[in-house]
C-alpha cells in the first residue's frame, strides 16, 4: 500500500511540474506573439532577406519574483553574434508591450515610441 501511495505522489509531482513548465513556455510564446503583432516588427519580419544576418529575437530575462516582464531583444544574428536593434519588455498576463530605451532606461508604449521616433 505504501509503495502505491509513494508511486502516486511521485507521478502527481511529475505531472504538476510538467504542466507548470508548459505554462511558462506558453506564456513566453504569447509574449513573442504580442511582440510580433507590432506593425514595425511585422514589417521587419516581412522584409528580412539577409541570409547571413537574419532577423532574430531572444529572451534576455523572464519574469521572476523581482522582475515583472519578459525582456526580449530584436536584432540580427549569425552563428557567432547577436546584434540587438530593439529592446522590449512584455508584461504578462495581459502581454502589454513596452519599448525599452537602453540609453535612458525608460519604457514607452508602442504609441509613445512611434511619436518619439518621428
Amino acid at each position: 500500500m505504501s509503495k502505491l501511495l509513494f508511486l502516486f505522489i511521485i507521478c502527481s509531482f511529475i505531472s504538476f511540474h510538467t504542466s507548470a513548465q508548459l505554462s511558462k513556455e506558453q506564456l513566453e510564446d504569447s509574449a513573442y506573439a504580442a511582440l510580433e503583432a507590432i506593425p514595425e516588427i511585422q514589417h521587419m519580419i516581412q522584409i528580412d532577406t539577409d541570409a547571413r544576418w537574419p532577423l532574430s529575437m531572444r529572451t534576455v530575462k523572464s519574469p521572476s519574483t523581482d522582475f515583472n516582464y519578459y525582456w526580449i531583444e530584436v536584432g540580427h544574428a549569425n552563428a557567432q553574434r547577436f546584434v540587438s536593434q530593439f529592446h522590449f519588455y512584455i508584461k504578462p498576463p495581459a502581454m502589454e508591450v513596452y519599448y525599452l530605451d537602453p540609453l535612458t532606461d525608460s519604457l514607452f508604449t508602442p504609441a509613445q515610441w512611434r511619436a518619439k521616433s518621428k
